[in-house]
């Protein structure tokens, strides 16, 4: 590949976030920031009188071409003392601007479409690229002063994968708000400088764009231009959802609740009767005259851990979460869905209650369909061209169950029936069992309760753990509040530990694909099939711009072979 000369030109699009609701809340004015920046637009076309440029102006609704454009809008005005040239990109930037402003009669507080305007760039460099019959150099700058949009996460990293292959760099300058890891990406993959910008000083943005992002390719081999080490490659945007068990075993005290009856009456008293029925004595959140170490059910318990969940991860402002609990119809099933805030959804968690009999597989199955039209509406899925391991917006399905028998409106059940989906195609876009979608069950139980253990008459974790197995998750046994507490930390801990930019969990389970592998034998000598499950995973460092590699090729994936193993928060 030619590698840049001095006396090459280059060409330079420069994408303005116009988004009034987003400059409000800055202390540097829009007006300013784009006199700023056109003053850095005349700099940029006086180093050479070959360079060119692109505006592109995005707000919320749309994205427009500010220069260049029709030449003759423009007055002719005879001033010697202005250079012509000049004159035409001030007019047309400050005037697009202005008008991209007044176009804007709602408050809404929306994200500009950063990622279509960096779409239409790319376009315009490959025009020009193919028309161009010398090598043309070409870089994008982007001035942002919003924050990132969740739903615009694939496009955005599907043009920077393309910038990359175009050798196109992106630089990007933050004006106001939090860092945007998405932005921050963008620059790091393809060779450009992120910058945050002082705020405080008015003529900063100036100067950072002057000895940062004036210079071209050939120019920045030859400087130390500054760089950012706390990047976080993984996938920022996450969905979490929190399906709770509300049948009325849950109402129930936790395994170290001391009851005021005696050891004879708690062995004889079980959670089902002899025609199958629950025994409405477990629905009692309190025994009278007990002496007891905490009157918290275990209802209560599974809405703390969601509770805790959420606020720990509050530096993850892109997470989405829903919640599910049990009901006969699936539509009763959500109780908050993706599009909900993190308040609603917390709200909702407040009034839910453990009524229910088990409907565990109609919950399954709805909360399935709901994540699947959710990839559908966002173009999350991308068939017939490879996954990204690391870069998806991956699913963490968190069950919180006691682990009881499985009851429903015909008795007791010895399995998990998952009701039939008769769509046409369904199997083209429903897939429980997906590389980025994880199930974390947690039991809310000790491992060694001698009603609800595995193995035990009214226990259906036999029944319940392969569901969690075969997608690759993990078990956790919480007997206690303490247990539970452990729980959260391991799996989103409040503090960042020492060289991380946020705090990880080491609960969380792998990101990367799980292979299902299972042997055929013909040979009725033999009494079973056996199977093997394989989780291929990338590490965070390992930033591929395409599909998942055959097996065995050189390129540092780590292999896990064999089924997850359970844990234990005690």
């Amino acid at each position: 590949m030619a590698e840049p000369q001095e006396s090459d030109s280059s060409l330079l699009v420069v994408v303005l976030d116009v988004n009034a609701s987003a400059w409000a809340r800055s202390p540097l004015s829009l007006d300013k920031a784009v006199q700023q920046m056109v003053i850095f637009i005349n700099a940029y076309l006086a180093l050479n009188s070959e360079n060119r440029l692109v505006v592109i102006g995005a707000n919320h609704k749309e994205c427009r071409y500010l220069f260049p454009s029709d030449p003759s809008s423009i007055p002719p005005v005879h001033d010697i003392q202005v250079y012509e040239q000049f004159r035409v990109v001030d007019v047309k930037v400050l005037s697009g601007v202005h008008e991209m402003i007044a176009s804007e009669m709602d408050d809404e507080d929306q994200q500009s479409l950063i990622s279509r305007a960096l779409s239409m760039s790319l376009c315009h460099i490959h025009r020009v690229s193919e028309s161009s019959i010398s090598k043309i150099w070409s870089r994008i700058l982007v001035l942002s002063a919003g924050q990132d949009s969740p739903h615009s996460y694939i496009p955005l990293m599907n043009s920077i994968f393309a910038a990359q292959k175009m050798s196109v760099l992106i630089d990007i300058c933050k004006v106001y708000g939090p860092d945007s890891v998405f932005l921050q990406q963008a620059a790091e993959i393809t060779g450009g400088n992120y910058l945050k910008v002082d705020t405080n000083n008015e003529a900063s943005l100036l100067q950072t764009l002057m000895f940062t992002c004036l210079p071209d390719q050939y120019t920045r081999g030859i400087l130390n231009a500054p760089g950012n080490e706390l990047i976080d490659f993984r996938a920022t945007a996450m969905i979490f959802v929190f399906l709770i068990d509300t049948s009325v075993s849950m109402g129930q005290g936790l395994s170290s609740t001391v009851s005021s009856k005696s050891k004879d009456e708690q062995a004889n008293e079980s959670l089902f009767g002899d025609n199958g029925r629950v025994n409405r004595r477990w629905q009692r959140k309190a025994v009278q005259g007990g002496t007891r170490t905490h009157t918290s059910t275990r209802i209560e318990c599974a809405k703390s851990i969601v509770e805790q969940i959420v606020t720990h991860r509050h530096s993850y402002e892109h997470d989405r979460y829903m919640l599910v609990t049990y009901s006969a119809t699936g539509r009763g099933c959500i109780r908050s869905t993706l599009r909900d805030s993190r308040q609603s959804m917390l709200a909702e968690l407040r009034r839910v209650e453990a009524t229910d009999r088990f409907y565990g597989g109609v919950a399954l199955t709805t909360l399935f369909d709901q994540l699947a039209l959710t990839r559908a509406a966002y173009d999350m899925d991308t068939y017939g061209y490879g996954r990204y391991p690391t870069l998806n917006e991956q699913t963490r399905i968190v069950w919180l169950t006691d682990g009881a028998s499985i009851v429903t409106s015909s008795g007791v059940q010895n399995k998990l029936n998952l009701p039939v989906n008769n769509t046409p195609w369904v199997e083209s876009y429903v897939e429980p069992f997906r590389w980025d979608q994880r199930m974390v069950m947690v039991l809310l139980h000790e491992q060694g309760d001698k009603e609800l253990c595995n193995g035990k008459k009214n226990s259906s974790e036999s029944a319940l753990l392969p569901m969690c197995m075969v997608m690759g998750g993990s078990v956790h046994h919480v007997g206690s509040m303490h247990q539970a507490q452990r729980f959260v930390e391991g799996f989103a801990p409040s503090r960042a530990m020492l060289g991380q930019g946020r705090p990880q969990g080491s609960a969380m389970a792998n990101s990367g694909v799980l292979v299902n592998f299972e042997r055929i034998d013909d040979n009725p000598a033999n009494p079973g099939n056996s199977d093997l499950r394989v989780l291929l995973h990338a590490t965070p460092c390992n930033v591929m711009n395409g599909p998942l590699p055959p097996l065995g090729a050189d390129t540092g994936l780590g292999v896990n072979a064999g089924r997850p193993a359970g844990n234990s928060a005690g």
